[in-house]
């Protein structure tokens, strides 16, 4: 996926947008994002952020050795009335002259996408227009 900056320069980014039924009211998105935390084992995890229990910001950073250099990844879960977004973002770790991330991006994206899917969340594709 490639995503345009303000400077009109290409970066590379995976975006994974996903869906969860709220069927359980008793889940809480501050659980749901402690679980997800723990599910990603990643021991870097660079700020987790709460915006009145609506939405939860969790940024992560990961060495990937075959780009050698740290990979990102911000996870933003929201809470509608019967449902919770999830918006995947695996951006960074670009290697050489040509930043090329040899596809660490979207390892590091799968790897959220895969835990949120054991936590109940779904791939959405009904989100568009985020990205070129």
């Amino acid at each position: 996926m490639y995503a345009s900056t303000q400077k009109g320069e290409l970066t590379m980014s995976e975006v994974i947008t996903m869906k969860r039924n709220n069927s359980d009211e008793n889940t809480t998105l501050a659980m749901l994002a402690n679980d997800f935390i723990r599910k990603m084992s990643i021991h870097k995890i660079c700020r987790v952020q709460k915006a009145g229990g609506k939405a939860i910001l969790i940024c992560f950073e990961e060495y990937y050795y075959r780009v050698e250099s740290a990979v990102s990844l911000s996870v933003m879960l929201t809470q509608e009335e019967n449902s919770q977004d999830a918006f995947i973002i695996g951006f960074g770790g670009g290697h050489g002259l040509l930043n090329i991330s040899w596809g660490a991006n979207e390892s590091i994206a799968k790897k959220a996408y895969n835990a949120l899917a054991e936590l109940g969340f779904e791939k959405d594709d009904s989100v568009t227009g985020m990205y070129l």
